[in-house]
């Protein structure tokens, strides 16, 4: 079945962050009530560990549609693409094929929203490359920076 090591994947991941969270919540009450001061690597720390549990948490969002599909589909022999159910299932299975995207495409905001380390790479990768390909377009024009056609 193609299902085992997907639907595996999404019970770790969903466990995973149920444990994450607990084990945060617990050394963030620890901290608080054992100093007064803050220390900079327990925050970043901390930052990094919620910035986790934030991308495993819409994961498991973008995955449950697709979880229910594949449940559906194991219990109810009639939810398939010969069944009786049959419009309601290519319906869900045209939604639940763009969740994955959904998932990709906001996890690269929360990343670079959350870490610095990944804006800065993102902001020098699309600096270098936007200045290589303007100096290729002002290279190869004919039209100088006056404004008048350069002679060929």
């Amino acid at each position: 079945m193609m299902i085992i090591v997907p639907m595996t994947t999404f019970i770790v991941v969903s466990l995973a962050t149920i444990v994450t969270v607990v084990r945060l919540r617990a050394a963030m009450a620890w901290r608080q009530k054992s100093s007064s001061s803050t220390n900079s690597g327990h925050t970043q720390q901390t930052a990094i560990s919620k910035m986790l549990v934030l991308v495993s948490c819409i994961y498991i969002l973008t995955t449950i549609p697709w979880v229910l599909l594949c449940l559906t589909e194991l219990t109810l022999a009639e939810f398939s693409i010969n069944g009786r159910f049959y419009v309601l299932y290519t319906s869900m299975n045209s939604v639940v094929y763009y969740f994955p995207y959904i998932n990709s495409s906001v996890n690269i905001f929360i990343y670079y929203n959350r870490s610095s380390r990944f804006r800065r790479d993102v902001q020098e990768m699309f600096s270098s490359c936007c200045s290589q390909h303007s100096t290729a377009l002002v290279c190869n024009s004919t039209i100088d920076v006056t404004g008048q056609q350069k002679p060929k």
